[in-house]
């Protein structure tokens, strides 16, 4: 609860064999507030500073009787430590490929956000420990990691940046640069590159929930992801020569008559030869319309 009823008292001094200073003040009906210095010049610098928060219209919370702007500053958790918490809630409803994703995309971001610290693990170790150990959710039962990996996972978890610094929109635009790359270096599909961005966008989103960011970080940077090029591969596309033969195979469905041979080789002819532009799909549609009536085109 928060007030602007604040009274500060003068400073008061303990006659003990070494002196102390003590600083009262009180906010609403809340009891007395009290903090204790062992040098008159630092109380009257915290009570200048309750006058001035005070004089400036601040409320006082009645709880630690101090202002917003001298409230201790909440130590931001790590984003290891907040990527495991994310994996440990999502996991038991994910499907298994939606928890590939999310253990690969966890395990990316993390590297990135990692410290320079001394001692780093060679980063094959690092990626088992973070792939094979850190963002599964294993069962009670399980046997413990060997050493190496438990080295690594105890390196990351004093090595991780807080998870406040990814809103700093360069780090941010660093860590979803990072989702365009393969291991190898070499530029990652558009579709993986998309997967991985939403889990991130998901991930971000639920520290918002928890209130450890203010907003989610992705949206502050202009940032696209490439474009997914629908390209057909020649190799698996119908060539001319096989498609002669498979409207010449289809003519001969339906016996002596035929007729339902002509449709189909009016059919598979529009299916091939519509993608070769308007005109020729309008002469198979014809085509089709013709051969349904009795003495169509053969």
């Amino acid at each position: 609860m928060k007030s602007h009823d604040v009274r500060v008292w003068g400073i008061r001094k303990r006659p003990y064999k070494t002196p102390s200073y003590d600083v009262r003040w009180k906010v609403a009906d809340a009891p007395p507030f009290s903090e204790t210095f062992r040098t008159k010049a630092l109380a009257d610098n915290f009570r200048a500073k309750l006058l001035r928060a005070a004089q400036k219209g601040e409320a006082f919370d009645t709880d630690t009787g101090l202002p917003d702007s001298m409230a201790p500053v909440k130590a931001s958790r790590t984003w290891y430590d907040f990527a495991r918490a994310y994996v440990a809630m999502k996991w038991p409803h994910a499907a298994p490929n939606s928890r590939d994703s999310l253990n690969e995309t966890m395990t990316l971001v993390t590297t990135q956000l990692l410290g320079d610290r001394p001692g780093r693990p060679d980063d094959d170790v690092l990626r088992r420990a973070l792939r094979g150990w850190a963002f599964v959710v294993q069962a009670s039962d399980e046997e413990a990691p060997p050493v190496d990996i438990a080295n690594a996972l105890r390196w990351v978890a004093k090595a991780s940046l807080p998870l406040a610094t990814i809103k700093n929109p360069a780090d941010i635009r660093r860590v979803l640069d990072s989702l365009k790359l393969k291991l190898s270096g070499t530029p990652a599909a558009a579709e993986t590159v998309r997967r991985k961005r939403a889990v991130l966008f998901n991930a971000l989103a639920y520290a918002v929930e928890l209130g450890e960011l203010p907003e989610n970080p992705v949206t502050l940077v202009k940032w696209k992801p490439p474009k997914v090029t629908k390209e057909v591969d020649r190799r698996v596309v119908v060539n001319p020569r096989q498609a002669r033969e498979l409207l010449a195979a289809v003519s001969y469905v339906g016996g002596y008559r035929r007729a339902r041979g002509r449709r189909l080789v009016a059919l598979f002819a529009c299916m091939y030869f519509g993608g070769l532009g308007r005109r020729k799909l309008w002469r198979c549609v014809v085509r089709t319309a013709r051969c349904r009536r009795p003495g169509g085109v053969r």
